[in-house]
């Protein structure tokens, strides 16, 4: 979703910025302006390190019995950590 991404800044790898205006369709289209006319070869960006994605699992799932005390642990830990924020 294009709107999702909105608020955050674009730019470019030779220095321009910008942001999103609106989608366009549904494929991932978007209309952008820039501060200035954008090169040809120029390649436009958009740090994404301060969204918020769901993280991935570390551990396989099996049935192996160390595979599944590591899962355990996982567990606690992440249970400790969210009561300490």
């Amino acid at each position: 979703d294009i709107r999702w991404f909105k608020p955050v800044e674009l730019f470019t790898k030779h220095g321009r910025s910008g942001h999103i205006l609106e989608p366009l369709g549904t494929h991932g289209y978007m209309k952008c302006i820039f501060d200035g006319p954008l090169a040809a070869h120029d390649t436009v960006c958009m740090n994404l390190y301060k969204r918020v994605y769901p993280k991935w699992g570390r551990f396989r799932f099996s049935c192996d019995q160390a595979d599944e005390q590591a899962l355990e642990q996982h567990r606690k830990d992440l249970d400790a950590a969210a009561r300490v924020s």
